[in-house]
Parts: C-alpha cells; structure tokens; sequence
C-alpha cells in the first residue's frame, strides 16, 4: 500500500482490518525487489475482508461498485497520450489522430497488439463519456478499469 501525507486512507484501512484478510484492489507491479505489487493511495479498493482461520476464500472475482468518472477517463488517456508520444519519438505528424499513432505503433511492434486495443478500448470509452455524456455502467467500468490495469503493467514492464 502507498500512502502519503494526509492520505493514508488505504494504509489505515490494512492495518485496521483482522488478520488475516483478503484485499481485491487495483495495483500495478513494483519496481522494488521487497515488493511484487503497488496499491498507490489513487487507486481502488474494492474489498477488504477478514478470512476465518482454516477456512478457505471465496474463489468468485470481486465486481467492484466504483463506476469509472470521466476524470478518471481523461487521466487515463492523457498518460495513453504521454506514453505513445514517448514511443513514437519523431514518427508522428501533428495532424495523426490517436488511434492512428497507437496502430502504427503496434504495425511497427512497439506496442503489442493486445495492448494497442486495451488503448483504444480505453481512448475510445473516454470519448463516449465526453462527447455523448455517457454514464458507465458497473460492466463497463470494471472491463475499462481491468484494461487500464493492464496497459499500466505492460508500461510498468517497459518502464514508461
């Protein structure tokens, strides 16, 4: 769990919680040898719960009531954007349309196809909700929210 300053909200919940737990959220791999995984004080959590002794968890995924806002779309896209621009270096004209910039990247086989579509999924989610005022349903924002993580462990992996 990552935490700073006067938002430690994620930290006090692990270490108010009984051990032991199981813990659904959304995380990325760490850089660090003493951690696999990075739970940052922005990302969600969407289960938190005591696990009896002997017992075994629930094997059935967590759905997550957090709905996707539109800030978090647009946040997500602009780091899409960032990330792409990095790739790219000189290879894109101004007038290239961002989907254009992500296939050529992956024709090229900078950006593998499957994470070419996670972006596109992403970018184009975001457009929905800014140009149609579309609201996502809790389906919709647990598929984009898995396909962020994924693009953020792919760029995690490439260090981007």
């Amino acid at each position: 769990m990552w935490g700073s300053r006067g938002k430690m909200g994620h930290i006090d919940t692990v270490t108010e919680t009984t051990r032991p737990f199981r813990i659904v959220c959304d995380c990325i791999p760490s850089k660090w040898r003493q951690h696999d995984l990075r739970v940052y004080e922005s990302h969600d959590i969407y289960l938190v719960a005591s696990i009896d002794e002997g017992k075994e968890p629930s094997s059935s995924p967590a759905t997550g009531d957090a709905a996707v806002s539109l800030d978090d779309l647009s946040g997500w896209r602009r780091q899409i954007v960032a990330w792409v621009a990095a790739l790219e270096g000189s290879r894109s004209g101004p007038t290239d349309g961002l989907a254009s910039r992500i296939g050529a990247l992956s024709f090229a086989g900078v950006i593998p196809r499957e994470i070419a579509a996670l972006m596109k999924a992403v970018t184009e989610m975001r457009n929905a909700a800014e140009y149609d005022a579309k609201l996502l349903s809790k389906v919709e924002s647990l598929a984009v929210r898995n396909a962020w993580l994924a693009i953020t462990e792919w760029a995690a992996a490439k260090d981007l």
